[in-house]
């Protein structure tokens, strides 16, 4: 088996973790509130319909199934969202996220895909704006995805994001990072007040180390 900078130790804080903090392999509750899903096991995961067309913040076109062939995390935003608890800190705590892949060493072996629920509003020019008032940088790493408009109304359900719309727009939304193997599996879905970087960055590790 292959070995990354830094994952040995992350596997061992999560070990500890586990044993300190959860005495069971089902789902648990987080610090902050919501649920974090059970870890699935690579033999029982199956791999969602990630055959979408997107479009990268700088005018890139591409299909979401791009993420594939390395460990992701996935989660939704929009940039028009005021509650400053929800979208401005999801984007707040991706960028953490994104330091905290870098510092790890394991920047060339993940991606981290932060995809907008609005595809008509948030054109590359307004997330590009968006991105550097809120300290993010997209890179090889950090992709900024924006649906094509035409598949807004199935992209979310395949995905299993928790969305409505009107004609304005969104109308509610919850908090929900997804984990993806390589292989574009689900192995894992956030569903809280907000996410523990150190937790997400812990299962992308395991990812990286399965055969």
């Amino acid at each position: 088996m292959r070995r990354w900078p830094g994952v040995a130790l992350l596997l061992a804080i999560a070990a500890l973790t586990i044993a300190e903090d959860c005495p069971c392999a089902s789902s648990v509750a987080d610090s902050v509130g919501g649920e974090i899903g059970p870890w699935i096991a690579p033999d029982r995961r199956t791999a969602l319909d990630l055959d979408f067309p997107i479009t990268h913040h700088d005018g890139t076109r591409a299909k979401l199934s791009d993420l594939r062939g390395r460990p992701a995390a996935l989660t939704f935003f929009y940039s028009r969202c005021a509650n400053a608890r929800k979208c401005p800190a999801v984007v707040s705590a991706f960028a953490h996220l994104h330091t905290a892949v870098r510092d790890a060493g394991l920047g060339d072996e993940v991606r981290l895909a932060l995809v907008t629920f609005d595809p008509a509003w948030d054109t590359p020019e307004r997330l590009t704006t968006m991105a550097s008032e809120r300290g993010l940088r997209p890179d090889d790493v950090l992709w900024l995805l924006i649906p094509d408009a035409a598949v807004r109304e199935t992209i979310f359900p395949a995905l299993g994001a928790s969305v409505s719309f009107n004609d304005d727009g969104v109308t509610m939304h919850a908090i929900q990072l997804l984990v993806f193997d390589r292989s574009g599996r689900l192995a894992r879905m956030y569903r809280v007040a907000l996410w523990q970087k150190d937790a997400v960055l812990t299962d992308l590790a395991t990812l990286i180390a399965e055969p």
